[in-house]
């Protein structure tokens, strides 16, 4: 016990310097047109945004990860064995060539990169993780896995109330050009991909992309649809010690290594609680579904395949 509360005040006296720089955390927003507006001030040249829609079972705000560190231990599998090996060329056509469906005659074609942005975007787990110049395409994505009910449960004020209260979905805006500049972040690309080597960074590789489409200038044929409508930006983060270390945590220590000293913050936090998404406004009549997709930011329009369907048959009851 001694032992273990040492610890924690270690942590604290850690944390507490450059938490309070790094992030600005609002509290929950209870309204969903507040929160919209709050997030549309923030300068969409400087800022990327990315959408979380947590863990309302338990409460759990999940973390900035890639799904293959979510998936594979390092200990078992790391990104850089799997790029040599499995993405590599040779083996890739090699062994994939009998493979039917229309989209593997594309694949041959792609590069190396190129053919991780497409399996980032069927869900195949990769070091990259999406996100949007767009505020709005990450508020969809925020919601886009939050289940609803159709039981018609509704409080005192006709809005439904299907979830406990500290129940939230999570939007991070990064101010990425100023976190690349501090930080001596690579762009990506894909002869530094194939030395993956050249992204190691403060123990972790990483590496962004605020243009993907660029990556397709010579063919914009084989550019996957969503690079365009979601608004794209991909940032490669392999944390290379387990799930545990996630991009804000990454972000931090660089902050703490370089000594950084100011009130300006590199991560704004904005929560949202579940039960206001479907919070209709007394001056529109819209829940938060219905203003995405007068904008044209839901799945209908973000996708080009079933993936939008998938997203969206959530809320077409509500």
């Amino acid at each position: 016990k001694f032992t273990y509360e040492i610890r924690n005040i270690r942590v604290n006296l850690m944390r507490n310097p450059y938490d309070n720089y790094i992030v600005e955390e609002y509290d929950v927003f209870e309204d969903w047109v507040e929160l919209i507006k709050k997030i549309e001030k923030l300068n969409k040249e400087e800022f990327i945004f990315r959408g979380h829609s947590n863990d309302y079972k338990q409460t759990e705000e999940w973390k900035i990860v890639s799904s293959f560190n979510r998936k594979y231990n390092r200990d078992f599998y790391d990104f850089g064995t799997y790029l040599r090996q499995q993405l590599c060329d040779s083996f890739f056509e090699k062994v994939y060539s009998k493979y039917k469906f229309i989209e593997i005659e594309k694949l041959y074609g792609y590069n190396l990169l190129q053919r991780l942005y497409y399996f980032q975007h069927y869900g195949i787990p990769t070091c990259l993780i999406d996100f949007t110049k767009n505020p709005l395409v990450a508020t969809y994505f925020a919601i886009a896995n939050v289940l609803l009910s159709n039981s018609g449960l509704c409080g005192n004020d006709n809005n439904l109330t299907l979830y406990p209260s500290d129940c939230f979905v999570t939007i991070y805006a990064i101010n990425i050009k100023k976190i690349m500049t501090l930080f001596d972040i690579k762009n990506l690309n894909n002869s530094c991909l194939l030395k993956y080597q050249s992204y190691e960074n403060n123990h972790a590789f990483i590496g962004c992309d605020l243009n993907p489409m660029n990556q397709y200038d010579y063919d914009q044929n084989k550019c996957p649809y969503n690079l365009k409508e979601q608004e794209s930006v991909f940032i490669l983060f392999d944390n290379k010690g387990g799930n545990s270390w996630s991009l804000i945590d990454w972000i931090k220590s660089s902050a703490l290594n370089k000594g950084l000293n100011s009130d300006e913050k590199l991560v704004y936090k904005f929560k949202l609680n579940y039960n206001a998404i479907t919070k209709r406004q007394e001056n529109n009549k819209m829940t938060l579904f219905n203003h995405l997709e007068r904008e044209k930011k839901t799945g209908q329009y973000l996708f080009d395949d079933i993936q939008g369907l998938k997203y969206d048959l959530n809320f077409f009851h509500h």
